[in-house]
């Protein structure tokens, strides 16, 4: 399904490990220069300027492209139908496809704005199309049906270019998608749906997990990364007190006066303190660095949340304090961590996973012994008509 050329994939990957062995030290030029021409990669990918250069340079190209031809065609009726934009969606898709297959694009910036226009004419027709069809009778389920396609047209990309951002957009779509049509039910809806926003954030986080564990999608490493750290993400913000109750308070048509709790209010403060140190104490467990890291994170969202019902300190003294904590946390974490623990170390490094260290050592020294040639040995014995070990009676 992935559209690159999968053999050129492994050899960026090994490019990779190699590059972070070589910044360790673990291996010499020599080596390092053996791994990149025994794993050569064609793709066109440049460095991060040129990459964002190339990418607007593509938005002017399409802006002028797209607005020239609509000027051409400004006397016709068909650039007011929808049809126009999945014309121009579709001529820009398999510009992409081209630029990608023949021109060998790999996160070059020009096959980034061709995706992402692409997507964006094709979703813009779609929204065109039920506006006229469907919409203008059912303007409540307008986010449904929009959040629905955007998911399935995310899916679609992210399956054929393995995009990190397109990942991410296919994850907040799905939540959506699912928000939208909770609420359609109608049926204590709202009082349900953080709930079930929950499941569905704990879901998509296990099947990411797994899928990270089997490794059967190496391709897809970093969307999936990806969509464990926007679940977990969603998961906090789904029992989040203040995104509970604003949220519930915007969609309902009683709102809550001041000072009014939510129902379980208990058990939404809760879950804002707990699954921020949930997430810090199965991070140094697991060493998992998503939840440790989103774990900290987490924990000034948690703040954030204290201080805005509860005012018990000035908003100048909180920050500081705050900050004091933080500088004190790290002090003490890279003082523990100076020595390694639990698979975690304070000293800095390339690469935070051992077992990629590993497999470029044993790619180098299956290089090194491929390489060399088998010479014949002097001091081989041999030639003996009894006895044992090949030794001759004259030996």
């Amino acid at each position: 399904m992935i559209i690159y050329n999968k053999e050129w994939l492994n050899s960026l990957s090994i490019q990779d490990e190699a590059a972070i062995a070589f910044a360790q030290g673990n291996i010499d030029t020599e080596e390092h220069n053996n791994i990149k021409e025994k794993y050569p990669v064609g793709f066109y990918s440049p460095n991060i300027f040129m990459r964002a250069g190339i990418f607007l340079l593509t938005l002017i190209i399409l802006s002028f492209s797209i607005g020239l031809l609509s000027l051409v065609l400004s006397d016709f009726k068909i650039i007011d139908s929808f049809y126009y934009l999945l014309f121009l969606g579709v001529v820009t898709y398999v510009a992409l496809e081209f630029m990608v297959i023949e021109k060998r694009h790999y996160q070059s910036g020009a096959d980034d704005a061709l995706m992402w226009v692409s997507g964006g004419l094709l979703l813009f027709s779609f929204i065109f199309m039920m506006d006229n069809i469907f919409l203008s009778k059912n303007s409540g389920q307008a986010e449904l049906f929009i959040s629905g396609f955007i998911f399935l047209l995310s899916a679609y990309f992210m399956a054929r270019f393995a995009d990190t951002l397109i990942a991410i957009t296919c994850i907040l779509s799905l939540a959506a998608f699912v928000f939208y049509g909770w609420l359609e039910i109608g049926f204590y809806a709202l009082q349900t749906l953080p709930f079930l926003m929950m499941i569905l954030s704990g879901a998509i986080y296990y099947v990411a997990n797994l899928l990270q564990q089997r490794q059967q999608y190496p391709f897809y490493k970093n969307c999936i990364s990806a969509v464990k750290m926007i679940s977990l993400l969603l998961l906090y913000l789904s029992g989040n007190y203040f995104v509970v109750r604003e949220l519930g308070s915007n969609l309902s048509d009683d709102a809550l006066k001041e000072g009014q709790s939510i129902p379980f209010a208990w058990f939404f403060w809760s879950w804002t303190f707990i699954i921020p140190l949930l997430y810090i104490g199965f991070g140094l467990k697991k060493k998992d660095t998503v939840l440790l890291r989103g774990g900290f994170i987490l924990v000034a969202i948690a703040a954030f949340t204290f201080r805005n019902y509860y005012h018990i300190l000035p908003t100048e003294l909180v920050l500081v304090l705050a900050g004091i904590a933080l500088i004190g946390i790290a002090w003490f974490t890279m003082k523990y961590l100076k020595s390694p623990r639990n698979g975690f170390t304070a000293a800095e490094i390339a690469d935070g996973h051992i077992l990629d260290k590993i497999q470029v050592e044993s790619l180098i020294v299956g290089e090194t012994l491929s390489s060399q040639p088998v010479g014949a040995d002097a001091h081989r014995m041999g030639g003996g008509n009894f006895g044992g070990g090949g030794s001759s009676g004259s030996f």
